[in-house]
């Protein structure tokens, strides 16, 4: 019999992968970044809240149609790319299905101008108009042939990283060399909104992203349970500790994105740990599994702290994931970025894959590394 969580576990590798790649690319960039110098900002023209999903009549979201069983391109109205140009979704749909697979992508971030605009650009695709040509490499394997893969029936969604703010951003915002739409929290809510038109039958949502896409997965999952309602939606970040960026960089990337944090969290504009804390008491019966080399050298670089990440992830987990019952972390020493598909064991010898599995079938086993 095939394993499963292999199959599925390879499947994301393609999107996660060349998320990663593109931070490491670029990790000079985010080590300078420290100031919000020079940005005006502005909501105008915000999808938040699904506004103009629907489509033109404005009636409401929209399905979003495609073949059954094979990838397809989908460009969504009243979305956006950092460049002003439309962003959009890759969809495989399967007919039934009530299993919603969504896979959100990273690559990088950005929240000055040099970072955004710059000759190398911090974060990915923000200077370009998404075309299937582009988005169809970072698309994940999806195998339905093996019948004893219990998500050979699901519905898949991949949601591509063209907006350099986690995920989280919804505005756009004025640098000296040209302005960027930071979009990427309106553009998911939008998506998740067309998504639900699209499977209404939706019974349970797997949320996995990498990098920038962990952040993103985690940010939005208070979004999905608002979009979807009473279902099961879980959440797996790989590479996404909630750590707060070193100096001035987390207030500069709040000014630069303006994320709109969970009702109550008056303590997430200082710290994005209490994020964990938010979500998991809204939402008590969902999983939350973090993924993370307790030296990530991308995270390191990004968010200032020099090599020296593994005190403040041990901080984030005693402060903030180990008081809830359904937040686990799998850290394991390393510099690496991103752990999904790197079959390692953590120092009470579980692995990776066991991590993973156990976080996906909601098994009693599941729990954090020592």
């Amino acid at each position: 019999m095939a394993n499963p969580s292999r199959i599925f576990m390879l499947g994301l590798i393609c999107a996660l992968s060349v998320a990663c790649g593109d931070d490491k690319d670029t990790e000079d960039d985010g080590s300078t970044a420290t100031t919000g110098a020079g940005v005006t900002t502005s909501n105008s023209g915000s999808t938040s809240s699904g506004t103009g999903a629907g489509g033109e009549g404005g009636g409401g979201p929209e399905p979003i149609e495609g073949p059954e069983d094979e990838w397809a391109w989908r460009p969504i109205q009243g979305t956006l790319c950092g460049n002003g140009s439309t962003a959009g979704v890759g969809v495989n749909l399967h007919e039934g299905s009530t299993d919603l697979i969504i896979v959100v992508s990273g690559g990088g971030a950005c929240w000055d101008d040099e970072m955004c605009n710059g000759a190398a650009p911090a974060s990915v695709h923000l200077h370009e108009e998404l075309t299937e040509g582009i988005v169809a490499p970072e698309l994940p394997v999806v195998d339905r042939s093996d019948p004893n893969n219990p998500l050979s029936t699901a519905t898949w969604a991949y949601v591509p990283y063209c907006t350099g703010d986690l995920h989280w951003g919804d505005q756009r915002t004025e640098y000296a060399s040209g302005a960027i739409e930071h979009r990427g929290a309106s553009n998911l809510r939008t998506f998740l909104e067309r998504l639900r038109a699209t499977r209404p039958e939706t019974q349970r949502i797997l949320l996995i992203g990498g990098s920038a896409g962990g952040y993103g997965v985690t940010f939005h999952w208070g979004t999905a349970k608002d979009v979807f309602g009473d279902i099961e939606v879980h959440v797996l970040a790989d590479a996404a500790p909630m750590v707060r960026p070193q100096g001035t960089r987390y207030a500069d990337m709040l000014a630069a994105w303006s994320p709109e944090f969970p009702a109550g969290c008056t303590e997430c504009a200082d710290d994005p740990g209490f994020l964990i804390d938010a979500l998991a008491d809204a939402h008590p019966t969902s999983r939350h599994g973090l993924m993370i080399y307790d030296n990530d050298a991308v995270i390191s670089q990004y968010f200032g702290f020099e090599g020296a990440l593994a005190a403040a992830i041990a901080t984030l987990r005693t402060t903030h994931h180990d008081p809830h019952d359904l937040t686990k972390v799998f850290v394991v020493p390393g510099t690496d970025h991103g752990v999904l598909g790197d079959d390692v064991a953590g120092s009470d010898g579980s692995t990776a894959t066991e991590f993973f599995v156990a976080w996906l079938l909601g098994d009693a086993s599941w729990h954090s590394t020592p």
